[in-house]
């Protein structure tokens, strides 16, 4: 019994006898065939391949862009945060100076005057001094009276003789006591009006002047 051909094996032979055309076999039609639809099957799921690729890129860098823009943001919210804390601890800082400044000025007055009434206090010949230095202010210098603290009384009466050679121009003076005024302090009358010598007075006429310094400063800062 003879093999049986294949139906793809089989041999088609035109009807043309002619030596040009050669007979070819179906099978090799069919491979070509199903060769050539593997190959655009391969290719179609290369491309979907490829464009999910680029969207899942395009989708990645976009949200990489705005996690980017998000974080600027935050961060220059986070300076704008920080610059105003500079500024407002700036001005405390300067709040602050100025704060200390007056207290030092006050507590430096404040240290000047007990220093200054301690010495009055325990130094007689401090009154000496201060009607001295009254009695060179008044213009007209004939008839003095010069009021004193009782404690300072005969430490200036000691000194009469000595204030009467030193000074031009006296012809009397009267001593007085006053216990309104404070040790070491005075208060010179004349005929032209008096002449404060006060510890107290001259402790405000030098307060005055140091808050007047500081002031003038602050406007030249």
């Amino acid at each position: 019994m003879g093999k049986r051909s294949s139906p793809n094996n089989r041999i088609v032979k035109t009807d043309d006898n002619s030596r040009d055309i050669k007979p070819f076999r179906l099978s090799a039609v069919n491979a070509a065939k199903g060769n050539h639809l593997f190959s655009s099957n391969y290719e179609g799921d290369s491309g979907a391949k490829n464009n999910e690729e680029i969207a899942y890129e395009k989708g990645l860098s976009d949200g990489m862009n705005a996690g980017r823009l998000q974080i600027l943001k935050e961060i220059e919210n986070e300076l704008k945060l920080l610059r105003s804390l500079i500024v407002g601890i700036e001005k405390m800082r300067e709040e602050i100076f100025r704060n200390i400044e007056s207290v030092v000025v006050e507590m430096s007055i404040s240290i000047a005057k007990k220093i200054v009434y301690e010495i009055t206090e325990n130094e007689r010949e401090v009154v000496v001094t201060t009607a001295r230095e009254a009695i060179k202010k008044a213009s007209d210098r004939e008839m003095i009276k010069i009021k004193i603290n009782p404690v300072d009384y005969e430490t200036l009466n000691k000194n009469r003789t000595a204030l009467l050679k030193s000074l031009d121009g006296i012809k009397s003076i009267v001593i007085e006591e006053d216990p309104a005024i404070q040790p070491g302090g005075c208060l010179v009358e004349t005929n032209q009006g008096d002449i404060d010598g006060r510890i107290d007075s001259q402790m405000r006429v030098i307060e005055d002047e140091i808050r007047r310094r500081k002031t003038e400063a602050k406007k030249i800062s």
